[in-house]
């Protein structure tokens, strides 16, 4: 990270930047309240830090995640998804990272969820759509900035240049993740419009997923890759592969019970649901499911 403010990282007031560094210490460290506080602090001060507004929409985000998956108090849900929305949607104007296209789409699609529930199909189709666009506009921006990686890598020293070989491969895998979670996405509205058009670009852009593995042999991956497909299995009801790579990110996603616990794609995913509950034993871990042959900000590292 970045020692100094900077035009590069978000914003060149001094102030701001320590309120954001701070925040991000405070949520590293679970100290989530405070950091909610030192993120809008730093947007106090200036309102353009699109890093900070995009932390605090995340921050949002998942507390409304969290209160649709426990019900009960749809309304406040409604309330913290449609703020973390309106946060998003700024950070992007602002800059256009990738990960703030993602991020909307995410804040979109778990919020046409709620409609549905509230008995409103309508608008539940229409967050998906909404949600299938910004997901798109996360690809062209994930395109843009694999490109600029590319360019880097052909250009500077040897220092400059396998960074900028390694920022491309990370950019590809989270391409990759972006193209699962549009597919999620389709499916959803596939099950609200009965378009089949949703159907086939589902299986598109998982195709295209699964060629990128073949392509390599070496494949660079994402944290967000390999749980965003296992909840792609889990939304398609295809229950026996999304249980075998879930297994297997058990291995090495350290609090994996609790993202899954707290996550609006798999509401209605009981046998994944009670894999992760208290007190249930950790079977042996299986090989992923990836099929043969096949291989929410650079601030945060979470796989969720």
């Amino acid at each position: 990270m970045s020692p100094a403010p900077s035009a590069d990282y978000g914003t060149e007031d001094v102030r701001a930047f320590a309120y954001f560094v701070a925040g991000l210490f405070a949520e590293r460290t679970g100290k989530l309240e405070v950091a909610a506080e030192l993120y809008t602090a730093a947007t106090g001060m200036d309102p353009a830090y699109h890093k900070a507004l995009n932390n605090r929409g995340l921050l949002i985000q998942a507390e409304g995640a969290q209160l649709y998956v426990k019900g009960g108090d749809d309304a406040r849900a409604r309330t913290m998804l449609e703020d973390a929305i309106g946060l998003f949607a700024r950070a992007k104007v602002l800059t256009s990272i990738s990960e703030y296209h993602h991020n909307h789409a995410t804040a979109l699609s778990y919020l046409g969820r709620l409609d549905l529930r509230a008995g409103q199909p309508n608008d539940a189709l229409r967050r998906q759509k909404e949600s299938i666009v910004a997901y798109n506009e996360a690809l062209a921006a994930v395109d843009r900035e694999i490109a600029a990686a590319a360019a880097d890598a052909k250009a500077g020293r040897r220092a400059a240049r396998a960074e900028a070989v390694r920022r491309r491969a990370e950019r590809e895998g989270f391409k990759r993740s972006v193209q699962v979670a549009l597919a999620i996405s389709h499916v959803l509205a596939r099950e609200l419009d009965n378009d089949p058009r949703h159907e086939s670009e589902a299986k598109e852009a998982l195709d295209e997923v699964y060629r990128a593995f073949a392509r390599q042999t070496r494949v660079a991956s994402h944290p967000k890759l390999e749980y965003n497909l296992a909840c792609y299995f889990a939304v398609t009801k295809d229950v026996k592969q999304a249980k075998s790579l879930f297994l297997t990110l058990r291995a090495v996603i350290p609090d994996l019970a609790r993202i899954v616990l707290s996550d609006p794609d798999l509401v209605a995913s009981p046998e994944i649901l009670a894999m992760f509950a208290p007190g249930a034993a950790a079977p042996a871990t299986p090989a992923p499911p990836i099929p043969p042959g096949a291989d929410e900000d650079p601030d945060r590292d979470e796989p969720t």
